[in-house]
C-alpha cells in the first residue's frame, strides 16, 4: 500500500503495543459474555472482512471489539490497533491482519484527516479485503480484516460530509448496537459475571443480600432505561460498594452517582494523589482528542511535572496542593475498576469516556474559572452549564469570544452551552456592549481549523442555535451592521445542518469568494425538491424574521442576471406559499401576503393531494383542546386565502373541503370564517375581532409595521383585523395558550 507514514521500527512499535494493550485486557475478558451481537459481529468479520459497531456509551463496543482481537479464530493474526490514517501504512498485505479502531472519526468532522481517511479505506479494500469468489483474497494474496467502533450517528455524518460512498462503509456492515437491544438473560448473565469479577479479582465481597436472587432488583434493572449502557452499569455496580445500596437506582441515573464517586474519592485522599493522578490523566486524555494522538504520561515524579507545567503554561498554582509522588500506586488501586491500563509499560487511562466525563465535572465544580479560562475548550463543548453564578456565565462567555477572535469559531459553537437563552443573551449582550468596528471585526471572523472560511453567523445556524441566531440578528439590526451577506450565511449553516454534504460541495465556490454564498442559497434544492423559500417559512424565526429573508431571497433571485425561480414546488406539490400556510409553531401571517404578493397568480393549485392552502392551514387544528393563538392564526390565514380567490368549498383528493378537515375539532370560530362568502371581508373582520376580544391579554397594536396588501385587495376594516391579529401573534409560540 503506497501511503503517507511512518519511518523506521514504528509498525513493530504499534505492534508491541496492541499486544501489551490486549494482554492488559485479558483477566476482565475472561468475564465476557457472547451476547446475539458479538456472534453477530464475529459473523460479519468472517464473511465480510469489515464489522462496525456504533451506539451510545457503555453499550459494550469496545469490549465487543477486543473480545474479537482475543478470540482463538485470530490467535496467529498480526494484530494493529490504529487511531489516525497514516497507521494504516503499518498494514501488510501478505500477512493476515486483525485492525481495530477504537472511536474512528471523533474530532475529524470538516477537516482534510477525514479526506485522508477516504482514500486510504478505498486502497485498502481494493487492495486487501474485497472478496473474491473463493473468499477473502486480494490481488497480492493478503488478508485484512477491519473491526472499527464510533459512537452513535458519526458515520452516518461523515458518510453526509464525503458526499461520496466507500465501501467500508457498507449498511450491511454496520451494527447499530441500540437495534440490537439486550435480551433478558444476557443482561442476568453479564451483571453475575461482572459480580464475580469484583469477587474474585477486586476481592470486593458480595452483599449479604444476595442480589443475584432478588426477583425485583432483577427486573428492575432489566427494565432501566438510562444514560449509559446497561454492561458499564453492571460493571460500575459491581466494583464499587458504595453503589449497592443505591440498588436499581443507580442503573436509572448512573452519572450522578459516578460523579459522586469521584468528588468522594479525591476528597476522601488526604495526601492529594487522587486528584493529582485524575488530573494528570484528564488533561492527557484531552490532549489526545485535541490532537488525535494516543500519547501517555509516565506516572514517573519528573515526567508528570513536566508534562502538567508544558500543558498549564507553568500556572499551577489555582490547582494546588498537588502531590506528584507515588501515583503508579494510586493507579494500581483503581485498575479494573476506575482506570485500565498496561502495569508494566506504566500507562494508565480511564476505563471508559464516562468516567473521563465525570472528572471533568469535578474540575468544572472545583476550579470553574481558572478552567474555563485556561483549559483547552474540548473540556467546555459538551456541558450545558445550566447551574452556574453569573460570574461563571461571563467568564464563560469571555473565553467564548477570545476563542472566536482566535478563529475557532466552529468548535465555539459547537459548545451544547449557548443552546441555552440565558449563555445566547449574555453572549449578545457582552457584544452590543463593544464597539460596532469590534463587532465588524468579529462578525468577519471566519473559521481556521475547519478550513472553511465561513463567519460566526453560519457556524452558529450550522450547530442549531436557534435562540443565538435570533439575537444576534436583531443586535446587528439595533448597531445599524449590514445584515445582507450575513443573511446568507447563517441561512447556508441551516443548509448544511441539513445535507452535510453541501459543505463539502461548495467548499470551492466559497474559497473563490464568500459572496457565492448567495448564489448557493438562491439555487438551493434539497433532496426532497424543497427550496430555500420553502425553508425559511419552516424555520424556528418569527414572522417578522421569515418575511424578512422571503423578501430579500425573492428581491436578490429576480435581480439576478438568470432570474431564479424560488417559487417551485418541492416533491409532494407544496409551493412555499402551502408550507407556511401549514406551519403550526410560529405565526406566518406577513409571510403569506409577501408570498401572494410576488405570486398572486395560481394560487389556487393543489399539491399531490389535492390540498389548497386553505386546506393545509385548516390542517394545523389537531388538537382536541383549542390553543386560541392557533385559532386566530388560522382563521386570519383562511381569510387572506379567500380574498385572493383560494375557495374553502375546493375539495381535496379525498373529497374533503376545508370545513371537513376541521368539523370534529373545538375550533368552533374556524368553521364560521369558513362558512364566510370569499367576498364579504366585513363579516371575517368582526369574527377575527370577535375572537381576538376573547384573548384576555394585553398587546400593543404594532401600527409602524409595513404589511404587504397584494393589489391592495383586503379592504381597511380586513386590515385592521389583520394588524391586531399579527400585534399579538407575531412574537408568541401558537402551540401555547394566551
Amino acid at each position: 500500500m503506497a501511503l503517507e507514514g511512518h519511518e523506521g521500527n514504528a509498525p513493530e512499535e504499534n505492534e508491541r503495543k496492541t499486544r501489551e494493550y490486549l494482554e492488559s485486557f485479558k483477566q476482565f475478558d475472561n468475564y465476557f459474555v457472547e451476547t446475539k451481537v458479538f456472534r453477530h459481529v464475529k459473523e460479519l468479520l468472517q464473511t465480510e472482512g469489515i464489522a462496525i459497531m456504533t451506539g451510545f456509551p457503555g453499550c459494550g463496543k469496545t469490549n465487543t471489539a477486543v473480545h474479537l482481537m482475543l478470540d482463538k479464530t485470530y490467535e496467529s493474526w498480526t494484530k494493529h490497533m490504529i487511531h489516525t490514517w497514516k497507521d494504516m501504512s503499518f498494514l501488510k498485505s501478505d500477512k493476515n491482519t486483525l485492525v481495530l479502531i477504537d472511536n474512528i472519526f471523533d474530532g475529524y468532522m470538516y477537516s482534510q484527516e477525514l479526506e485522508r481517511w477516504w482514500d486510504v479505506f478505498y486502497n485498502i479494500f481494493y487492495e486487501s479485503i474485497q472478496k473474491s469468489e473463493k473468499g477473502f483474497v486480494s490481488i497480492s494474496g493478503g488478508k485484512i480484516r477491519l473491526l472499527i467502533t464510533a459512537k452513535e450517528n458519526i458515520i452516518e455524518t461523515a458518510c453526509a460530509y464525503m458526499s461520496k460512498p466507500s465501501p467500508i462503509f457498507k449498511s450491511s456492515c454496520i451494527v447499530n448496537m441500540r437495534n440490537m437491544e439486550l435480551t433478558n438473560p444476557e443482561k442476568d448473565e453479564i451483571f453475575e459475571r461482572q459480580m464475580k469479577y469484583a469477587e474474585e479479582v477486586k476481592d470486593i465481597k458480595p452483599p449479604v443480600e444476595d442480589m443475584n436472587k432478588n426477583s425485583k432488583f432483577r427486573e428492575d434493572i432489566r427494565q432501566s432505561n438510562g444514560p449509559i449502557g446497561y454492561p458499564l452499569c453492571a460493571h460500575l455496580f459491581a466494583c464499587n460498594e458504595n453503589y449497592r445500596p443505591m440498588g436499581s437506582n443507580f442503573f436509572s441515573n448512573p452519572i450522578t452517582y459516578l460523579q459522586t464517586e469521584i468528588s468522594h474519592e479525591i476528597s476522601n485522599d488526604s495526601s492529594q494523589r487522587t486528584k493529582t493522578l485524575f488530573l494528570i490523566l484528564f488533561l492527557n486524555e484531552l490532549k489526545n482528542r485535541s490532537t488525535n494522538r494516543d500519547e501517555h504520561v509516565g506516572l514517573v515524579e519528573d515526567e508528570c511535572k513536566k508534562f502538567m507545567k508544558n500543558f498549564l503554561d507553568d500556572d499551577l498554582q489555582q490547582l494546588q496542593p498537588l502531590n506528584f509522588s507515588k501515583l503508579i500506586d494510586i493507579a494500581i488501586h483503581y485498575m479494573g475498576t476506575l482506570l485500565s491500563g498496561i502495569e508494566k509499560s506504566n500507562i494508565y487511562r480511564f476505563k471508559h469516556n464516562t468516567i473521563y466525563e465525570a472528572v471533568g465535572d469535578y474540575l468544572l465544580r472545583e476550579y470553574f474559572e481558572y478552567i474555563v479560562k485556561v483549559f483547552p475548550l474540548d473540556i467546555l463543548e459538551t456541558r450545558e452549564f445550566s447551574m452556574c453564578e453569573e460570574t461563571q456565565c461571563d467568564a464563560l462567555v469571555s473565553r467564548f469570544i477570545s476563542e472566536v477572535n482566535k478563529g475557532n469559531v466552529s468548535k465555539v459553537f459547537a459548545c451544547k452551552a449557548l443552546k441555552c437563552h440565558t449563555y445566547a443573551e449574555r453572549f449578545c449582550r457582552y457584544l452590543s456592549e463593544q464597539t460596532k468596528s469590534f463587532l465588524t471585526a468579529f462578525l468577519a471572523t471566519t473559521d481556521l481549523p475547519s478550513g472553511f472560511p465561513l463567519p460566526p453567523t453560519f457556524w452558529i445556524s450550522k450547530h442549531g442555535l436557534s435562540i443565538l441566531t435570533i439575537l444576534l440578528f436583531e443586535m446587528m439590526k439595533e448597531k445599524d451592521i449590514d445584515i445582507n451577506l450575513h443573511t446568507y450565511f447563517s441561512v447556508f449553516g441551516e443548509l448544511c445542518a441539513k445535507e452535510e454534504n453541501l459543505l463539502k460541495m461548495s467548499k470551492e465556490q466559497i474559497c473563490e469568494n464568500m459572496k457565492n454564498t448567495k448564489d448557493i442559497v438562491l439555487n438551493y434544492e434539497m433532496h426532497d425538491g424543497n427550496s430555500i423559500l420553502h425553508l425559511v417559512v419552516q424555520s424556528e424565526l418569527s414572522d417578522i424574521q421569515s418575511v424578512n429573508r422571503v423578501k430579500r431571497f425573492i428581491k436578490d433571485a429576480n435581480q439576478r442576471k438568470k432570474h431564479i425561480n424560488i417559487h417551485k414546488e418541492n416533491d409532494n406539490g407544496e409551493f412555499p406559499i402551502s408550507t407556511a400556510a401549514k406551519h403550526d409553531k410560529h405565526s406566518r401571517i406577513l409571510t403569506c401576503l409577501a408570498l401572494i404578493h410576488d405570486r398572486i397568480e395560481n394560487l389556487q393549485e393543489t399539491d399531490n393531494n389535492g390540498f389548497s392552502p386553505i386546506h393545509h392551514a385548516v390542517s394545523t387544528l389537531t388538537t382536541n383542546k383549542s390553543i386560541n393563538a392557533l385559532e386566530l392564526e388560522v382563521m386570519v390565514r383562511s381569510a387572506i386565502f379567500m380574498v385572493y380567490s383560494v375557495d374553502p368549498d375546493l375539495p381535496n383528493n379525498k373529497n374533503q373541503k376545508a370545513l371537513d378537515l376541521c368539523k370534529d375539532s373545538p375550533y368552533e370560530h374556524v368553521r364560521e370564517l369558513l362558512y364566510c362568502k370569499m367576498t364579504d371581508q366585513h363579516e371575517m373582520s368582526n369574527l377575527i375581532q370577535a375572537r381576538i376580544s376573547r384573548i384576555k391579554i394585553e398587546y400593543e397594536i404594532k401600527n409602524n409595521l409595513h404589511i404587504t396588501n397584494p393589489r391592495k385587495m383586503i379592504r381597511k376594516e380586513l386590515m385592521q383585523a389583520i394588524r391586531n391579529s399579527i400585534s399579538i401573534l407575531c412574537d408568541k409560540d401558537l402551540t401555547k395558550q394566551l
